[in-house]
């Protein structure tokens, strides 16, 4: 599964809240940005949001950066809270890091 398939699509079964697990690049930070330890405490929203950007593009694109080890806590930290319980998170953490590689390897798609 491609990460913004993981990430944004509308699958009413993984998340506990709402359709998705995150509606947007802002919703990530500012899920993130509350994350203790997540090393994006009291950082500046739309900075955040940049950087997510920039991590979430393939390595093929000139804007993109490294998926740092903060940032990939931070956010299965927040994965972790908004799954679905009837969801293994372990397997499910397992695909999004399979997503994430293939992101960066081209062979997956941006997220918007």
């Amino acid at each position: 599964m491609l990460i913004d398939e993981l990430l944004f699509g509308k699958n009413k079964s993984l998340s506990k809240k709402s359709d998705s697990l995150f509606e947007s690049q802002a919703d990530i930070a500012r899920s993130i940005m509350k994350v203790e330890g997540g090393g994006f405490k009291n950082k500046n929203e739309g900075s955040v949001r940049a950087f997510i950007n920039q991590a979430l593009r393939p390595d093929s694109d000139k804007n993109s950066r490294p998926i740092s080890p903060n940032l990939r806590k931070a956010l299965f930290a927040v994965i972790k809270e908004r799954l679905h319980d009837e969801i293994n998170v372990d397997i499910f953490l397992t695909e999004v890091d399979q997503a994430l590689l293939e992101l960066k390897s081209g062979k997956g798609t941006y997220p918007l």
